[in-house]
């Protein structure tokens, strides 16, 4: 599944955002291509969904946030592919959060990334400190 990730992180930095319609030849089968991976993410959820249950067991699918992560970026993938709405195609931006994905796949960096996440309350007071400091200096500075 990490290859999938990796190979969906390429297609998604060699896409030109220049041509969000995909007139040429290349964006177009990069989206036939970001199409067919967004497919595999669906067999993915679903087999996991029948495995676990939806919401209701203790278990579940959604119980886990990063199985909620993971479903709320293949939702937004699906509303961004709705050809009747070109308003929504804002939402390709999102797309970017599938490489997130990675995340859940390597236990060690799943480990880090929620290590990272928890210490952003210190780091918070330390940068409102420094924030104390430059307003005290752009004072004096006057």
């Amino acid at each position: 599944m990490l290859l999938i990730i990796l190979l969906n992180s390429a297609i998604l930095a060699s896409f030109d955002y220049d041509d969000p319609l995909s007139k040429e030849s290349r964006n177009k089968t990069l989206d036939v291509i970001d199409k067919s991976l967004t497919g595999i993410y669906t067999v993915e959820a679903v087999l996991k969904i029948i495995a676990y249950g939806f919401f209701v067991h203790p278990k579940s699918y959604l119980r886990d946030s990063w199985n909620g992560f993971d479903f709320l970026v293949l939702v937004i993938s699906y509303i961004s592919m709705l050809p009747s709405l070109p308003n929504l195609k804002v939402l390709r931006v999102l797309r970017v959060l599938k490489p997130l994905r990675s995340i859940n796949a390597v236990p060690s960096m799943k480990k880090q990334f929620t290590t990272l996440i928890m210490s952003i309350p210190g780091i918070l007071q330390v940068v409102l400190f420094l924030m104390f400091f430059f307003g005290v200096f752009s004072i004096l500075g006057n």
